[in-house]
């Protein structure tokens, strides 16, 4: 059920009843440094103000580490340090906990599901995950499960291609699909090419004396300030302006367009959404910031749901609109 979840909430309030006192003195870490060594801390300066010289009582740390119960994460280790008392979970055991399957109410009789493509750009790198980017990839592995549940078809965008990089993956038994086979992609990527000579919003780079440095791989540039303007649309960050398009750039829209088709959804109408978040908390998902970009039709829907971090949600946005530039039709909004 819901109240077994691990929860940050269920967690500091045991915690706190670890210490004896009524005030709460734990905190949950927030900090990528810091959340290399603890998940929660008792500040120095709240142990001084709550016990004598702010040495804690014998027996705490047992307790602390002991501490179970409907909700709470189980306590890897519980020490001593200058910056206080330290707490760190066991990480598996609660994302396994987090991300196992939750029953949830059918979708009613004569309903209609829909489909779901959910986009992890963190995916596209080839360098080993940091900390924000495997926060991206359980938050949406964890929404597919949940959707999956209600019977709502989803497809997971892109396919990993550098298992080497993602071992930490199987570590957190985290299924996403790989070796994906993309033959029709550079196809897809050609016929992007050929839209991109057609755009009114497209221009050729300037080259030449004087000219900025670009990029060997960049084959033009977009106006995407012009772009919303002209379409009205709102909810895109208001800094966003001209963008140089490169060839992964256009395997990206690609990709995504062959996930919509696959989309087992009549006259598709897509609805683009953000899910950008600062912290994934062990009380479930938080998703501090969360702008749904809808775009108006009939018939079924199939809805794109992008996954980012913060750092990533002003790229990502970009592609969206390079999407919208580059295919106007049904699969990114009504006309």
């Amino acid at each position: 059920t819901s109240e077994d979840r691990p929860g940050a909430a269920a967690t500091l309030r045991a915690l706190n009843g670890a210490l004896g006192r009524p005030v709460a003195l734990w905190v949950k870490e927030g900090g990528a440094r810091n959340l290399r060594h603890r998940d929660f801390l008792a500040p120095r300066a709240a142990l001084s103000a709550a016990f004598p010289e702010g040495q804690v009582p014998a027996g705490v740390v047992a307790a602390v580490t002991s501490l179970g119960g409907p909700g709470v994460l189980a306590v890897r280790s519980c020490q001593e340090t200058p910056a206080g008392l330290a707490v760190q979970v066991r990480r598996p055991e609660a994302f396994r906990r987090l991300l196992g399957p939750s029953p949830g109410p059918a979708t009613p009789a004569g309903m209609q599901a829909g489909s779901i493509v959910l986009h992890c750009p963190a995916l596209r790198r080839s360098a080993a995950p940091r900390l924000h980017h495997l926060r991206s990839l359980l938050l949406a592995e964890h929404l597919a499960r949940l959707l999956r549940a209600q019977g709502v078809s989803v497809c997971l965008v892109p396919a990993l291609t550098e298992e080497g990089s993602w071992e930490v993956l199987r570590q957190l038994r985290v299924h996403w699909p790989s070796n994906c086979d993309n033959a029709a992609l550079p196809d897809a990527v050609s016929v992007l090419k050929q839209a991109l000579t057609q755009s009114p919003c497209a221009a050729a780079c300037e080259q030449g004396p004087g000219a900025a440095t670009l990029p060997e791989d960049v084959i033009c540039k977009v106006h995407l300030g012009s772009f919303m303007e002209q379409k009205g649309l709102v909810g895109y960050d208001p800094n966003i302006d001209v963008l140089l398009v490169t060839e992964g750039k256009l395997r990206s829209v690609a990709e995504l367009q062959q996930a919509v088709l696959q989309c087992t959804v009549s006259n598709p109408v897509v609805k683009s959404a953000f899910l950008s978040f600062s912290l994934l908390s062990c009380n479930g998902i938080n998703v501090p910031c969360c702008a749904l970009l809808q775009a108006g039709g009939q018939g079924s829907c199939c809805s794109i749901v992008h996954v980012v971090s913060c750092e990533e949600e002003f790229q990502q946005q970009q592609l969206d609109l390079l999407w919208r530039i580059l295919d106007p039709g049904a699969h990114t909004a009504s006309q």
